[in-house]
Order: structure tokens, then sequence, then C-alpha cells
């Protein structure tokens, strides 16, 4: 017994001296690939440090940092997995309000380099580095806007991997946002497999706001429909009949995209609905509807809901 004392003693400053180690790594990460690599060993720390050696708050304080995108889904991926459930859910959480505020923060800052390009477009003498600059911050913002959808679809991801009321209502709270992503099937899919009256009741919700997100769909497609022709930069070697060709392509394109991405979005509600629907007839539910409309879940979420179960600990 003493003998096992002395050696569990003995272990005890080497975590620590191996979590200064690591966060000595962390200052001295010079990209995102680095950083990952740092993250991964603190992981494998874990499963030897004592409960109390600061590890999980190491990992905890990446995915709420603003560093690289690809490092807090790392972050995010590696609490789904393991750590103390509690904590790592509460933070997931959290991640997800973080990832709001930082939408909206992007949401603000592009129609801000928006609102500057049309007023140096519209000039009479557009300067051209100018140009250049906000395009390239428009670039920059758009993708750091990826990079945060990217990060909610892993926070789904890693809650998903827990089983916990807690989870089912922020996976709940996530799945509007990624409905326009593959991976949003995946996340309904445990959510009725939790099968309690929070996680049936969120994929309901998705019907129940599907005409907002439809009305916000729309006013977007009217606003790259009306989008001008850019002017011919100085750079552009050929001529101008050349460059409106290019252009009409271009916005053309974008439109597109736009309308594919919103037949994959309608595409993916009738399958949700289906899923949904196929629950019911699995646990003995009223016959639910096969369509993506509010009218028809509302009621019957209504008539059903009492039939299943409060929590999972209830079931």
């Amino acid at each position: 017994m003493l003998a096992a004392t002395l050696i569990a003693l003995a272990c005890l400053p080497a975590a620590v001296d191996d979590l200064e180690e690591i966060e000595a790594s962390w200052e001295d990460a010079k990209d995102a690939e680095d950083r990952i690599e740092v993250l991964d060993r603190a992981s494998a720390l874990y499963r030897t440090a004592p409960a109390d050696s600061g590890v999980t708050e190491f990992v905890l304080s990446a995915l709420m940092s603003r560093h690289e995108h690809e490092v807090r889904i790392h972050a995010a991926t590696l609490l789904g997995a393991g750590f103390d459930a509690d904590i790592a859910i509460e933070w997931l959480l959290g991640g997800i309000d973080d990832a709001t505020d930082e939408v909206d923060e992007l949401a603000v800052e592009v129609a801000e380099i928006n609102r500057k390009l049309k007023r140096e477009v519209d000039s009479k003498n557009p300067n051209f580095a100018v140009l250049m600059e906000l395009l390239s911050e428009e670039l920059s913002a758009i993708e750091r806007t990826k990079g945060v959808d990217d990060l909610r679809v892993a926070i789904g991801q890693a809650l998903a991997r827990r089983r916990d009321d807690r989870c089912a209502t922020g996976i709940g709270e996530l799945l509007p946002d990624v409905l326009h992503r593959e991976e949003s099937l995946d996340l309904v899919d445990v959510l009725l497999g939790y099968g309690t009256q929070p996680a049936v009741g969120a994929v309901v919700s998705t019907f129940e706001g599907i005409d907002g997100l439809r009305d916000r769909r729309k006013d977007t497609r009217k606003r790259l429909a009306k989008e001008k022709a850019k002017p011919k930069p100085p750079y552009y070697s050929g001529n101008a009949t050349e460059w409106r060709k290019s252009e009409r392509t271009r916005l053309k394109k974008r439109l597109d995209d736009f309308d594919e991405q919103t037949e994959e979005l309608e595409k993916r509600l009738v399958t949700i609905a289906k899923r949904a629907s196929a629950f019911a007839k699995a646990n003995g539910l009223q016959k639910a509807p096969r369509n993506a409309r509010k009218t028809t879940w509302g009621g019957w979420w209504e008539r059903n809901r009492e039939q299943l179960p409060e929590s999972l600990q209830g079931s």
C-alpha cells in the first residue's frame, strides 16, 4: 500500500510538468497544425493525469478561443470523445452560443465591407487598390463564416456522442442553423434516437420555423438577382465586352448555385419529415405527416407529445 501511494505521488509532478510543456508548446505554435498536435498531446495526458491537473481546462480554452476554426473543431471533437461528461457538455453548449455571436459579428463585418465596396464602385473614379483590399477582406470574412459553419456541425457531432438531455437541447438549438448541411440528417437521427419530448420536439420545431427560413432565402435570392456587374479592373487584359460577359457568367453561376442549394434544402426537409414519420410509426404514435409543412406537424405534435418520455431518465 505504502509503495503504491509513493508511486502515485511521484507521478503527480510529472503530470504538471507535462502540462507546463504542453502550454509552452501551445504558446510557441506557429499554425493550426502545430496547435492540433498540442491538443492531441493534451488529450493523451488527460488519460493519465489527475482530474484537477488543468488538462481539461486547457482543451476547453482552445474550444472557446478565436484561433483557427480547424483548431476549435478539433477541440470540440476531443471533448465529444473524452473528458468529464458534465464539464464537456457544458462547454460544448457554451460553444454554440459563442459560434452564434461570431456569426452575428461576421454578418455585421460583411455588411460593412459591402457598403464600402458599393460606395467605391459607384464613385466616379474607383480606386483599384481599395477595391482589391475590400474584396480580399470580403473573401476572408466569407471563409471565416464557413469555418464557423464547420464548427457548429462539429459541436453538434460532439454532443451526439453523449447521451444526455442537455445534448438533445443543444443539438436542437443547432439544427436550424445547419439544415443546409448533409450532416444535419445525422443530427436528426440522433434526436429521434433519444425519443424524448425535447429531442423529438426539436425535430418538429424545424418545420415550425421553416417558413421564416424560406422567406429569408427568398430575400437573399432577390438581393443576389439585383447584384450588378463590377467595373472592369485595370489589370484585366481583355476588352470591356469580354469583361461584361465574364461578369454575367459569374453572377448567373452564383444565382444558379444558390437555387441548387435551396433545392437541396427542400429535399433534405422532406427526408427529415419521412424519418420523423417512420419514428412515429415505429413507436406506436399516430400517423405522422410526410411533408415539411408547419401546420400539419404542429397539430400532430400536440396530439402525440405526451406519449413520449420527458427525459432520457424516464425512457
